[in-house]
């Protein structure tokens, strides 16, 4: 178990959970690194350094701070994900996400790019308000 300050979790937690883009990953970095080199073991800070999208996740799952959606667990889904009178319309949202973010779907952190493309998709074409599962089950690691 790897001991981290508060401040850590609580920076690393929306990189690994998707709610923060790993495109602003570099800049973060930049900017913390002096403070996290003081407040992460060393070995630590040079593997989220080298490979961040894999070992941030690492890292946290090793602090006991996230947890995987394959452990024995229960997730919470949005509501219109399994209403009987909006099957066609999910169906045809995540067909909709699925050839908007095309082959990008298939890499790290797809899942996320799929979620929030059906979730505008939802918005602007039909005006329901969704929530993807990493939006309702924060303390998951969805990649």
């Amino acid at each position: 178990m790897v001991a981290l300050p508060e401040w850590i979790i609580a920076e690393l937690k929306p990189f690994a959970s998707g709610q923060r883009s790993w495109d602003v990953w570099g800049k973060w970095l930049a900017l913390s690194a002096a403070r996290v080199s003081r407040d992460i073991p060393v070995d630590w800070f040079a593997r989220i350094k080298a490979n961040p999208q894999v070992e941030v996740i690492q890292l946290l799952a090793a602090a006991g701070v996230l947890t995987t959606p394959h452990a024995q667990q229960t997730l919470v889904s949005h509501p219109l994900d399994s209403h009987p009178h909006f099957t066609a319309v999910m169906a045809l949202a995540n067909e909709l996400a699925e050839a908007e973010v095309g082959d990008s779907a298939s890499e790290m952190g797809g899942c996320h790019r799929i979620w929030a493309t059906k979730k505008q998709i939802l918005k602007s074409r039909f005006g329901l308000d969704w929530e993807s599962p990493a939006d309702l089950n924060p303390d998951v690691f969805f990649d």
